[in-house]
C-alpha cells in the first residue's frame, strides 16, 4: 500500500539499439552487442560526440531509418501516346577561309552608262580606289564592282554599261570586301620579287625564286609568330596595286585581327610545302609543284603570301571546320603515255592532272544524270561530315563564294546560289542547280544536294579554275567552229543514211545512192541493212563491204557507192533485177567523229592546263569531210578578264594562246566507244594581242591535216615527248594535293527531330502520397504535395525498371479533389 504524497510513475525502458539504424567506427575498445569492436569518438580522452539514451551506450545515431518505396502505382488506361516530326533549322552559319565584310547602304543619285560606269554618291568621300563596292537595284546589273577613280562624288567602276539601260532612279552601294581569316590562315604580307643574283632576299617582304621554271623559293619572314612548316599549305596572290589600296596590305599579319584583305580577280596559285629549311630570317621553301614569276619593278606586281597552316596541326586542327574541295579527274587530256611491253608493270604517266581523289570516282556513278558525259574534272565539296541531317532546302538562300574564281563573261567575284526551284530525285532527296548571284549568264555550274550534305561542280572550266594542278584560276571560253564542214559528222548505226535507189549490176558492182553526202572515201567500210527486194546486198552478218566512190555518170560520187566484198575492190558484189528505191539503210564504220580539239594559254607564270572541253570535229574539204586532205577553222572568244593596256588591271595574265588537237582512238568492238587517244599536236603559239591590246575574237583560220599529222614543229604523245611546249618541266608539277577550299559556304543546317508525346490523366483519388521522409502528416504547414518527378517503366509490375526519368519544373500540385493532366513530350 502506497501512501503520502508519492505518484507512481511507469518508466519505459530504453529501446535496443539496432545496428542498422546507426553508423559507429570499427577498431575501438567498446563492444556492440555483437561483440564486434567499435570507437567512441573522443578528442583529448574527453568523448566529444553527445550520446543517446541507447543501450548499449557506444552506438551512436548516424541516419534516418530506411524508407520504404510504395508499390508503384500504373495508368496506362489513363495515357494517350502520339507521334510527330518537328523541322529544327540553324541559324546561318558561315564556313571558310574568308570574313566577308559589307558596309551601310548608301543612296545613288545617278548613273552615267559608258565604257567605263560613273556612279554619283555621297558615299564617295568615305572610298577609295582600290575599294570594291556592291551595286544593287540600279540600271547596271547587281554586282560586286572595282573603284578605278574617284572624283568628288562621282565613282568610277570598271565596267562597260554602253548596252545597258540608261538609269531612272533608285540603286544603292555598300562598300564589299573579303578578309583572310586569321582564326584558319595566316597572312604573311605582301612581297617583291628580287633575284638571286649578287645576293639572296636580304629584306623583309622580299622573295627570290631558285632558278627558272622552280619548286624552290627564299623568302624573308621577320615576324617571330610566322613559320612556316612541311605539310603546310602556301597560296600567292599575284596582285596589281592599281586594282586596291595598297595602305589595307601593310597592316599586322598576325594580330589576330582580320585586316588583311584577299583580292577578288587575281592569280592565284596554292601549293604545299614539301620541304623547309631557314637561316636567320630567310626561309627557302620547296613547293610540291614549280613556279614562275617575271621579275618586275617593286611596285608592279607584288605578290601576297599566305600560310594555310591549321591542317593537322596537333593542337588546333581547324582545316576539319572549313568545306573540304575533293578534284576528281576521270580521263586526262596530256600526259605522257606507257606501252605495256614486258613483265615489269609500267610506271604510269609521270605528268598527270591530279589522281588522288580517284577514292571519289563513285560520286560519279551516284550522280549520272548530273555529271556530264564528257571527260572534264568535277569538284566536290562537303563539311567533313559535320553537317547532322541535311542542308536547308529553301530557295535562294545556300551561298557559296569563290572571290579568286575568275569566271569569263562574269562581271563580278563569283558567288553561286541556288536561285532556282528546288527539285527531289527518288535516290538521292532534294537538290538544287547553283547559278551565280550577281550574273549575266544564266548557266548552271553545279547542284547544292541538300540530303546528301554536298555540293558538286559539274562545270568542266569552273572546276579546272576551282582546282589545284590547273595552273590557272580563270575559266577560259569555249572553242567554236565556223565552218559547217567540220562540224558534219559520219553515219553511224545510230544515225544511219536512208538508202534512196539501188541499181543491181551483175557484170559489175551494185551501185547504191545515199538520202545525204556519205563522206566516205574508197576502201572505207559501209554496213547496209534493210534491204528485202534483194535481200543478198545486206552486209553479212557481223561484218559489212567496202566502198568506191562512183565513178559513172548520171550519179554524183559524194551520193552514190559501189559495193565490194574485199578491201582491194577487186571483188564487186553483184545483184540481178531492176532498180529499186527507197528501200534499206546504210552507216560507216567511223565514230561521228575523227579529231577533237582544245587550247590553252602561255604566259609570264604558267603554261596552263588545256580548256576543259574537247570539241570534236571532222576535217572539211571542198564537199563534206576530208580527213585527208582537209582543213579545220576555230574561233576563240575574246578573253574577258585577260590584263592588257587598255586600263584593265585585275585577271590575269597571258601571252600567247596554243591550239590543241587530237584524234580519236575508237574501240576495237565497237567504233562509236572513243577509248584513248593517237595522237596530239601543239601548234605553235599565236599572241593574244595586236600593238597593246588583245583580239577578239582569236581565230585560227584553215589549218590543214597534213600540217598537224606531219608537221614536227610541236611535241608527238606517242614518243613521249614533254608535254608543255618548249620548257622542261620538274617531275613534281602535278603531284600535288590541293583539299582547301579558297572559299566561304553560307547554309543552315535542317534537322528532322521526332517527337514521342505521353498524355496522361492522375485521378484525384491517385498519387496522394509523399516519398519526403521530412513530410510530418499532422503538420499544418505541409498539408500540400506536389510531384516533382515522373518515371516511365516497359513492364507493368514491379520488376519493371524505369526507362525514362522526367524531372517536373514547375512542380505540378496534386490535391485528392481534382484530376492531374500531365504530358510529357520526348525529343529523338
Amino acid at each position: 500500500m502506497i501512501s503520502g504524497s508519492i505518484v507512481p510513475v511507469l518508466v519505459t525502458p530504453p529501446t535496443p539499439a539496432n545496428p542498422e539504424d546507426f553508423i559507429y567506427t570499427l577498431g575501438g575498445s567498446g563492444l556492440t552487442t555483437t561483440g564486434v569492436s567499435g570507437t567512441i569518438f573522443a578528442v583529448g580522452g574527453v568523448n566529444n560526440i553527445i550520446q543517446d539514451d541507447v543501450v548499449p551506450p557506444n552506438w551512436y545515431h548516424g541516419a534516418y531509418s530506411p524508407i520504404v518505396l510504395p508499390a508503384p502505382t500504373y495508368f496506362s488506361e489513363d495515357v494517350a501516346i502520339s507521334n510527330s516530326e518537328i523541322d529544327v533549322i540553324s541559324s546561318e552559319q558561315t564556313r571558310g577561309l574568308f570574313e566577308e565584310v559589307i558596309g551601310s547602304s548608301v543612296n545613288i543619285n545617278n548613273v552615267t552608262n559608258g565604257t567605263t560606269t560613273n556612279i554619283t554618291s555621297a558615299s564617295a568621300t568615305t572610298l577609295q580606289v582600290g575599294d570594291r563596292i556592291l551595286v544593287e537595284g540600279a540600271n547596271i546589273p547587281d554586282g560586286i564592282y572595282l573603284i578605278t577613280a574617284i572624283l568628288g562624288t562621282s565613282i568610277t567602276i570598271f565596267y562597260d554599261s554602253t548596252s545597258d539601260p540608261a538609269y531612272v532612279s533608285g540603286g544603292t552601294i555598300k562598300k564589299h570586301i573579303y578578309l583572310w581569316d586569321e582564326v584558319f590562315t595566316t597572312p604573311m604580307g605582301l612581297y617583291s620579287q628580287v633575284t638571286v643574283a649578287p645576293t639572296p632576299p636580304a629584306l623583309n617582304l622580299e622573295f627570290a625564286i631558285i632558278g627558272s621554271d622552280s619548286n624552290l623559293i627564299d623568302i624573308v619572314i621577320t615576324d617571330p609568330n610566322i613559320v612556316p612548316k612541311i605539310n603546310d599549305y602556301l597560296v600567292i596572290q599575284k596582285i596589281h596595286l592599281d586594282t586596291i589600296n595598297p595602305t589595307t596590305l601593310l597592316l599586322s599579319t598576325t594580330d589576330g585581327v582580320n585586316n588583311i584583305i584577299n583580292v577578288p580577280s587575281a592569280e592565284t596559285y596554292t601549293f604545299k610545302i614539301t620541304n623547309v629549311t631557314n637561316n636567320a630570317e630567310v626561309y627557302s621553301l620547296t613547293l610540291d609543284k614549280s613556279f614562275t614569276a617575271t621579275v618586275t619593278t617593286p611596285a608592279d606586281p607584288k605578290f601576297m603570301f599566305i600560310l594555310l597552316n591549321r591542317k593537322d596541326n596537333t593542337y588546333k586542327n581547324l582545316y576539319a571546320h572549313t568545306w573540304e574541295l575533293h578534284e576528281v579527274h576521270r580521263k586526262q587530256l596530256l600526259g605522257d603515255p606507257y606501252v605495256y611491253q614486258g613483265i615489269a608493270l609500267p610506271d604510269g604517266r609521270s605528268n598527270y592532272l591530279y589522281y588522288k581523289g580517284s577514292e571519289y570516282l563513285g560520286v560519279q556513278n551516284l550522280l549520272n544524270n548530273f555529271l556530264p558525259v564528257d571527260k572534264t574534272p568535277f569538284i566536290l565539296l562537303h563539311f567533313n561530315d559535320n553537317i547532322k541531317d541535311r542542308i536547308y532546302y529553301s530557295d535562294n538562300h545556300f551561298e557559296l563564294h569563290l572571290p579568286n574564281v575568275i569566271l569569263q563573261n562574269e562581271k563580278t567575284p563569283t558567288i553561286l546560289t541556288n536561285n532556282h526551284t528546288v527539285l527531289e530525285d527518288g535516290y538521292i532527296g532534294k537538290y538544287s542547280p547553283l547559278t551565280t548571284k550577281y550574273h549575266s549568264l544564266d548557266i548552271t555550274y553545279g547542284y547544292v544536294f541538300f540530303d546528301l550534305r554536298v555540293v558538286v561542280i559539274t562545270h568542266g572550266e569552273m572546276a579546272v579554275a576551282m582546282g589545284y594542278n590547273s595552273n590557272r584560276n580563270y575559266s577560259l571560253p569555249l572553242p567554236t567552229l565556223p565552218e559547217t564542214g567540220n562540224r558534219e559528222a559520219y553515219s553511224t548505226r545510230n544515225n544511219p543514211l536512208q538508202i534512196t535507189e539501188i541499181v543491181p549490176l551483175s557484170s559489175s558492182a551494185t551501185v547504191i545512192k545515199t538520202s545525204a553526202r556519205h563522206n566516205l572515201n574508197n576502201s572505207e567500210s559501209l554496213v547496209v541493212n534493210g534491204i528485202t527486194t534483194y535481200p543478198g546486198l545486206n552486209s553479212p552478218a557481223g561484218s559489212n563491204w567496202y566502198v568506191k566512190k562512183y565513178s559513172g555518170s548520171g550519179c554524183d560520187p559524194d551520193y552514190c557507192l559501189e559495193l565490194y566484198s574485199n578491201i582491194g575492190l577487186t571483188i564487186p558484189v553483184t545483184q540481178s533485177g531492176t532498180p529499186i528505191i527507197n528501200e534499206g539503210s546504210c552507216h560507216s564504220l567511223n565514230p561521228l567523229y575523227w579529231f577533237f580539239l582544245t587550247y590553252r594559254l602561255t604566259g609570264d607564270n604558267y603554261e596552263t592546263t588545256p580548256c576543259a572541253c574537247e570539241i570534236p570535229f571532222n576535217f572539211r574539204g571542198p564537199v563534206g569531210i576530208d580527213n585527208l586532205t582537209g582543213y579545220v577553222s576555230v574561233d576563240i572568244e575574246f578573253l574577258t578578264h585577260l590584263i592588257c593596256a587598255n586600263g584593265n588591271m585585275e585577271g590575269f595574265n597571258a601571252e600567247n594562246i596554243e591550239l590543241i588537237i587530237g584524234m580519236y582512238k575508237p574501240s576495237v568492238n565497237d567504233p562509236l566507244i572513243l577509248e584513248d587517244y593517237t595522237f596530239i599536236k601543239v601548234l605553235p603559239g599565236v599572241s593574244l594581242f595586236t600593238g597593246a591590246d588583245q583580239n577578239s575574237p582569236h581565230r585560227f583560220i584553215n589549218i590543214p591535216i597534213n600540217y598537224v599529222i606531219a608537221s614536227g614543229v610541236n611535241f608527238d604523245l606517242i614518243n613521249n615527248q614533254p608535254i608543255y611546249h618548249g620548257i622542261t618541266i620538274p617531275d613534281t608539277l602535278f603531284t600535288g594535293e590541293g583539299e582547301w577550299l579558297l572559299g566561304n559556304v553560307k547554309y543552315k543546317e535542317h534537322a528532322k527531330q521526332y517527337r514521342l508525346t505521353f498524355d496522361a490523366t492522375i485521378p484525384a483519388d491517385k498519387w496522394n502520397g509523399t516519398q519526403n521522409p521530412s513530410f510530418e502528416t499532422g503538420n499544418l504547414f505541409m498539408q500540400n504535395k506536389f510531384i516533382s518527378e515522373i518515371a516511365f517503366t516497359i513492364n507493368r509490375d514491379t520488376t519493371g525498371a524505369p526507362q525514362v526519368y522526367a524531372k517536373m519544373y514547375p512542380v505540378i500540385k496534386k490535391s485528392n479533389s481534382s484530376d492531374v493532366k500531365i504530358k510529357v513530350q520526348l525529343d529523338f
